[in-house]
C-alpha cells in the first residue's frame, strides 16, 4: 500500500537529537515508532526520516522499493549541515509512485489483464514506456477511447484500459508473465496536485539525496516550492514520472544524475496539446536560480530537457549530455547571468513512430518537437511585466549536433531580445536533411545553426566569436536572421549593431550560401560569406571562414570525438583569445593561438582522410 506523509516538524521539535548522527530506514522491517538510531531500530519510511532527522544527520536507507508520497512543510537541514538521504547497502533505494496491483490473469494469448483501481495514463515495463492501443476507429493513441475491449487490437508492447470496466490489458514486450517484468503503472492525475508528487518540499530544504531513484509518480518526481532551497542531488535517477522530473528550487546542485522519460503526459509524442508548440508542458529538469547542474545525462523527456526560467538567474550548466527531449534540449527563459558550457547536446533523427498519427499536420509541427532546438534563450510572456530578462548569458565550448536549431533566441516581452549574450567557441552542425516526406515546416523554420533575434527585438552587447557552424542541406543555414517586418518592411538602420561577430566559420556542405540575412524568408537574401561581409553596417565577419572544417570524423556524429579538427583543418589557430575561460570542451588548455569551435586538436591529432559533412 502506498503511504502519503504530511509533515510539519519544526527544528525545535527535534532539538534533543544530536547533530551529525546516523539514522536508519528499513522499508521491510522498520517501524516509525523506533528511534532510528541503528539497523535494529530503523524507521520504516523515508518520509518519517526526513521529517525527524536533525541538521547534519545522515539517513541510511536499506535498499528496496519505498512506495511513498513525501510532503514536508518545514524543517530540513541548515547551511553547512545538510540532511543526507542515501543507501547503506549495495541495493538500490527506489521511491516508487506506481499503482501497486495484484491479481493479474491471462486475457488471451500473451495479453494479461488486471484491475488497477485508477485511471491509467502510462505503463512502463522494464524501463520502456509502452504505447496505448486503440480501436481502429480512433487513431489518436493516448486520447480517450470509449470503445470497449472487444473493439481493440492489442499488439506486443501496448496497453489498453477499458473505460467501462476499468480493466487494464497489457502485452508485455518480449512476452512472458507479469512476474517476470518490472512494471510501473502510472495514474492520470490533476496537473497541479502535489498529492501525487514523489517528494514535495514547501519551506523545507538543505537536503542531500545520494544514490536514490525516484520513478513512476503521477505528478512530479521531486518538487521544491515556497522557500525550499539548497537541495543537492548526487547520482540520483529521476525516471518516468508523469510531470516534471525535478523542480529543484534555488541554490540547488545536481551532479552525475540521470533524468529521463519524465513528462510522460506527452507520450506518445504529441499527446499533450495535440502536438502543438503552445507550451505548458513540464520539463525533465526545472532548475532554480544560483544553481549548478554538472555531469548529468538528461534525455527523452516529454518537455524541455534542462530548463531554468522566471528567476533571478545565476545558474551554471556544465559538462552535461542532453539529447532527444521534446521541443528544447536546453532552455534558458527569463533568467539572466546563466552559463552553459562544455555540454554535449544532440538530436537523433526523428522517429515518427514515437508520435501520434493525429499530431502530424501539413505545417510539420510534430517535427519541431521530435527534432528539438539544442540551446535556446528566451523571454516568454507569462503575464505582467518583470525584470528577469534573459540577458548576460554565456554559451561556450558546447557541441550541438543534428538539432533543428543549434542556438535560438525567442522573445515575447516588449523590449526584450538578445542582450549581452556571448556565444563563444561552440561547434554546431545541423541535420543533413530537411523535413522528411512531403511535409514542410515552412520557409521560416528551416534547420538552422544559429538563429538570431529578429529585427523588432531590442539587442545590444552580443558577442559571437570562434564558433564552427555547419549546415548540411541546401535548405538549411549556418546563420539566420530576419532583419525587417515582412508586412511593413520596417527595418533598423544597422542590422549588425547588436552584434560583435568575428572569427567564425560558416559553412554549408550542400550550398555556397550558408547565411540568410535579409528582410524576409525569401531566398534572395541568402548570402555567400563574401556577400554577407560586404553588407553595410557595423563591422562584422572579420576573420570569418567558409570552408569544410575537416573534422576527424570516423565515428558517429553523436560522439564528441567526431569534432576533433584534423591537422589540415582551417579552424586551427583561426580563433582569437577570449576572456573568462582558458580551456576547451575537454578541459584542455587553449594555446596562445586558439582553434575555432569547442575542441582543440587531440593529442596526437589523428591523420586520416577527410569525411566531408555531405
Amino acid at each position: 500500500m502506498k503511504k502519503i506523509y504530511l509533515y510539519a516538524i519544526s527544528f525545535l521539535a527535534v532539538a534533543n537529537v544530536c547533530f551529525g548522527a546516523n539514522r536508519y530506514v528499513d522499508g521491510s522491517a522498520g517501524n516509525d515508532n523506533n528511534n532510528g538510531s541503528s539497523t535494529g531500530s530503523a524507521w520504516l519510511t523515508i518520509g518519517h526520516a526526513m521529517a525527524t532527522a536533525s541538521p547534519g544527520d545522515t539517513v541510511l536507507c536499506k535498499g528496496g522499493i519505498y512506495r511513498e508520497h513525501i510532503k514536508l512543510y518545514s524543517g530540513g537541514g541548515t547551511s553547512g549541515n545538510q540532511i543526507t538521504i542515501k543507501n547503506y547497502d549495495s541495493n538500490e533505494v527506489i521511491l516508487d509512485g506506481s499503482e501497486p496491483v495484484s491479481g493479474w490473469s491471462v486475457d488471451t494469448g500473451q495479453i494479461y489483464k488486471v484491475t488497477p483501481g485508477a485511471t491509467v495514463d502510462a505503463v512502463v515495463v522494464d524501463y520502456v514506456a509502452l504505447k496505448p492501443a486503440v480501436s481502429q476507429s480512433n487513431s489518436n493513441a493516448g486520447y480517450t477511447d470509449t470503445t470497449t475491449r472487444a473493439g481493440v487490437t492489442i499488439s506486443e508492447g501496448q496497453f489498453y484500459q477499458d473505460n467501462s470496466t476499468g480493466i487494464l490489458y497489457v502485452w508485455f514486450p518480449g512476452g512472458g508473465a507479469p512476474s517476470s517484468h518490472n512494471i510501473g503503472i502510472i495514474r492520470t492525475t490533476p496537473d497541479t496536485s502535489s498529492q501525487y508528487d514523489g517528494v514535495y518540499l514547501w519551506d523545507a530544504g538543505y537536503f542531500t539525496f545520494q544514490n536514490i531513484t525516484i520513478r513512476y509518480y503521477g505528478a512530479r518526481g521531486f518538487e521544491a516550492s515556497g522557500a525550499s532551497s539548497h537541495n543537492i542531488f548526487d547520482n540520483v535517477k529521476i525516471l518516468f514520472n508523469r510531470h516534471t522530473g525535478v523542480v529543484s528550487g534555488p541554490y540547488s546542485q545536481l551532479t552525475n544524475c540521470e533524468i529521463a522519460w519524465n513528462f510522460l503526459w506527452n507520450w506518445p509524442r504529441g499527446k499533450f496539446n495535440g502536438g502543438t508548440q503552445g507550451g505548458g508542458w513540464g520539463a525533465g529538469t526545472s532548475i532554480g536560480a544560483n544553481s549548478l547542474v554538472t555531469g548529468c545525462k538528461i534525455y527523452k523527456n516529454g518537455g524541455e530537457g534542462l530548463l531554468t526560467y522566471m528567476n533571478p538567474g545565476g545558474t551554471t550548466f556544465t559538462g552535461n549530455t542532453i539529447y532527444d527531449n521534446w521541443s528544447m534540449n536546453l532552455y534558458i527563459d527569463t533568467a539572466p547571468n546563466v552559463i552553459a558550457e562544455k555540454n554535449f547536446i544532440y538530436c537523433s533523427n526523428p522517429n515518427t513512430n514515437d508520435a501520434l498519427p493525429s499530431a502530424f499536420s501539413s505545417d510539420g509541427t510534430i517535427y519541431k518537437g521530435l527534432l528539438p532546438i539544442g540551446i535556446s534563450t528566451a523571454d516568454e510572456y507569462y503575464g505582467g511585466e518583470h525584470t528577469n530578462y534573459a540577458h548576460d548569458i554565456t554559451i561556450r565550448n558546447n557541441i550541438v549536433a543534428n538539432c533543428r536549431r543549434g542556438y535560438n533566441h525567442y522573445a515575447q516581452y516588449s523590449g526584450s531580445g538578445m542582450i549581452n549574450i556571448h556565444i563563444l567557441n561552440n561547434t554546431i552542425i545541423t541535420p543533413d536533411f530537411s523535413v522528411p516526406g512531403t511535409v514542410t515546416i515552412g520557409d521560416g523554420d528551416n534547420f538552422l545553426g544559429i538563429n538570431l533575434a529578429n529585427y523588432w527585438m531590442v539587442g545590444t552587447g552580443n558577442i559571437i566569436k570562434n564558433n564552427i557552424v555547419v549546415a548540411r542541406n541546401a535548405r538549411n543555414y549556418a546563420l539566420y536572421t530576419q532583419t525587417a517586418n515582412t508586412y511593413t518592411g520596417e527595418s533598423p538602420s544597422d542590422t549588425f549593431a547588436p552584434y560583435d561577430m568575428s572569427n567564425n566559420l560558416w559553412y554549408n556542405s550542400a550550398s555556397s550560401t550558408p547565411i540568410h540575412w535579409g528582410a524576409n524568408y525569401d531566398t534572395k537574401h541568402d548570402k555567400t560569406l563574401a556577400q554577407w561581409q560586404a553588407l553595410p553596417g557595423a563591422s562584422h565577419g572579420i576573420g570569418d571562414l567558409s570552408a569544410d572544417p575537416l573534422f576527424v570524423s570516423g565515428v558517429s556524429i553523436f560522439k564528441p570525438s567526431y569534432y576533433y579538427p584534423m591537422l589540415a583543418s582551417p579552424t586551427i589557430k583561426a580563433g582569437i583569445t577570449l576572456q573568462g575561460f582558458l580551456s576547451d570542451f575537454e578541459n584542455k588548455a587553449r594555446p596562445v593561438a586558439w582553434t575555432l569551435g569547442a575542441l582543440e586538436p587531440g593529442t596526437p591529432v589523428p591523420i586520416i582522410n577527410s569525411m566531408r559533412m555531405n
